[in-house]
């Protein structure tokens, strides 16, 4: 590349206003002397370069280029890698016009500057020496072949790999990289779970189809700019196959373009649709894409929080169970909560034997969470809050049984665990609900009622879905609205009309011959299956008079007003429930879906 002796150098405009007149003094004497270093001793000014921004409003700025520009590209921007400088191209200019626009922070001594700047000067020198058709490709084409996209992806590849080497001191594929691989795998990674959720709540495949671009894009580029150095494979997990094969396509076929050789792009194509595969989407050559598996199994040891609903309760009195054995040391208490607590699990597990394989369950002293991912889409969420709301009933129900109170939230919100820790907002809500119950409406109780509250996001959520209700039968007489305007759940499974609901619906399960509703229609009989024992015909009397017996048993050994308390409310649900919720203390409340017919057709 020839630079001519005239050759202006870029205005050079410096926006900080934390900068002292002294320093952006010494600032603009470094940017002009690394311009004119640049232009005559390395010859890699961009002759097109007309401005240098230097700011510390570095997104507020791009955003004003961008729009001038005609950009459509976003910053890089995630928890472990940032963008701090960029070089802007003016879309369909007649002249070729760049802009740099560069992060004050790079000049906060922990970098050399000219390293950041000089490598972005590169890959323009690096443009000019691609074919001609690969040049000037500065905007992505996700709606053809994927061959087509390849060209695009290649041209920022073979720019940033020449930079690599141009700018590689001695040793460095001895060293390591000062990226981690961690940080440019991460944000990867979250990014195409964020897709997958994002699509399922939408169903918009032109989004989805440009993010996965857009995302494997910056993942592969970024890999580029640090694979000179070194790498163990196994470092970028289920990757390491794909970019193993990738890097020697990419070396060989950019030393073709080099030697102006016939070159090979094949590579590149191929490793976009093995990176699809990974990432659960079935991408065709024609460009084409769908969902190819369960997203939510995408990246099961991704540290990233995402949405759940979210249950928890706790067991009423289990503090002084505790005392109580730690002074009398009688084990029949213990072993009987035990016991109970074991049968609950082992029962809603039974429920779930069909589907929700990513229920999860946390039994922590006497506290259970359960949790379960959602798509925000109408079906899916539906759904997912009808398999959390069963289990906690269950919960609840077995307890109940055996005279033992429960009482807890269920929230949505986001979610994260492993075998060590769980890091959830959501969770923390739910146990607010349990700790501080009816402090949000009017002042009822003098005490906290032993029920399982249901945050009213989620009632509002519910009363704006479109499904069809004989596909969630599980919400008959399920949830109640107590006297202080709270929602929350009927511990019991019981009444002849909820009977007859689910033995209608068993008999409408059997019409359908679609894959996906007959999934649902297995998982739906396994948990009509285990209730239907609850409510026989005639065993709603028999079962409400035994847990009064029960309750009576347990307000006769208490002194405390405020635990007979809560046993009298228990026993004042089970007296409304016997009448039919025809009282004035507590309410039913069916949740109005706006339904849709059986065959997912239009909304009724």
């Amino acid at each position: 590349m020839t630079h001519q002796p005239e050759q202006l150098l870029p205005s050079v405009t410096i926006q900080c206003d934390a900068w002292n007149s002294e320093t952006l003094a010494y600032i603009r004497t470094y940017m002009e002397e690394l311009l004119v270093k640049d232009r005559d001793d390395y010859q890699i000014l961009p002759v097109s370069l007309k401005q240098i921004i230097i700011t510390d409003r570095y997104e507020e700025t791009y955003q004003h280029i961008a729009l001038e520009y005609g950009l459509k590209k976003p910053l890089v921007k995630e928890a472990e890698y940032v963008s701090a400088a960029k070089i802007c191209h003016k879309q369909n200019a007649s002249n070729p016009e760049l802009t740099l626009l560069v992060h004050a922070g790079v000049f906060d001594g922990t970098n050399n500057p000219a390293d950041e700047i000089n490598h972005l000067f590169l890959q323009e020198i690096a443009e000019e020496m691609l074919p001609v058709e690969l040049q000037n490709q500065h905007s992505y084409l996700p709606f053809g072949p994927v061959a087509d996209t390849a060209k695009v992806f290649f041209t920022d590849f073979f720019e940033a790999l020449y930079a690599q080497i141009r700018l590689s001191p001695e040793g460095r594929a001895e060293t390591k990289p000062h990226i981690a691989v961690k940080n440019i795998l991460a944000p990867f990674r979250r990014r195409i779970k964020w897709l997958h959720l994002k699509h399922q709540a939408d169903l918009n495949w032109d989004d989805c189809v440009y993010g996965f671009y857009e995302a494997t894009h910056q993942f592969l580029k970024h890999y580029v700019s640090i694979f000179q150095y070194k790498i163990e494979f196994g470092e970028l997990k289920e990757f390491a196959a794909v970019i193993e094969q990738f890097e020697k396509g990419l070396w060989e076929q950019s030393t073709h373009i080099i030697k102006k050789e016939a070159y090979d792009l094949s590579f590149v194509t191929n490793t976009i649709l093995e990176i699809a595969k990974l990432c659960f989407f079935e991408l065709k050559e024609s460009g084409e894409m769908k969902v190819a598996d369960n997203p939510k199994k995408i990246f099961p040891d991704l540290i990233d929080t995402h949405d759940r609903i979210v249950g928890f309760v706790d067991i009423l009195g289990f503090s002084q169970m505790i005392r109580n054995f730690d002074k009398e040391k009688d084990i029949k208490n213990l072993t009987e909560l035990k016991e109970v607590v074991e049968e609950a699990i082992e029962e809603i597990q039974k429920q779930f034997k069909y589907g929700n394989h990513d229920l999860e369950f946390r039994l922590f002293s006497d506290c259970l969470s359960i949790s379960l991912p959602y798509f925000d889409n109408d079906y899916d969420f539906t759904h997912a809050f009808s398999a959390v709301m069963l289990g906690l009933k269950t919960y609840q129900a077995k307890l109940l049984l055996k005279g033992y109170l429960v009482r807890g939230g269920i929230t949505i919100g986001p979610y994260y665990s492993d075998y060590n820790m769980i890091f959830s907002g959501a969770l923390v809500e739910a146990y607010e609900f349990e700790k501080n119950c009816n402090t949000r409406k009017i002042e009822e109780y003098s005490y906290r009622p032993p029920r399982i509250l249901i945050s009213p996001s989620i009632i509002e959520k519910l009363e704006s879905t479109r499904v069809s209700y004989a596909t969630f039968p599980f919400f008959e007489n399920a949830i109640l609205k107590d006297n202080d305007g709270e929602y929350f759940l009927n511990p019991v499974f019981s009444t002849a009309a909820s009977r007859e609901v689910y033995e209608t619906i068993l008999q409408q399960l059997e019409d359908s011959d679609d894959p996906a509703i007959q999934l649902l229609n297995e998982m739906n009989k396994s948990i009509i299956g285990s209730i239907l024992p609850l409510v026989a015909p005639g065993m709603e009397p028999i079962m409400l008079a035994g847990i009064n017996q029960i309750l009576d048993e347990r307000i006769g050994s208490l002194s405390n007003p405020k635990e007979i308390a809560k046993y009298e409310w228990t026993k004042e649900l089970l007296k409304e429930m016997a009448i039919g919720f025809s009282g004035s203390k507590f309410l039913r409340h069916k949740i109005n879906f706006k339904e849709v017919v059986r065959d997912w057709g239009e909304t009724k």
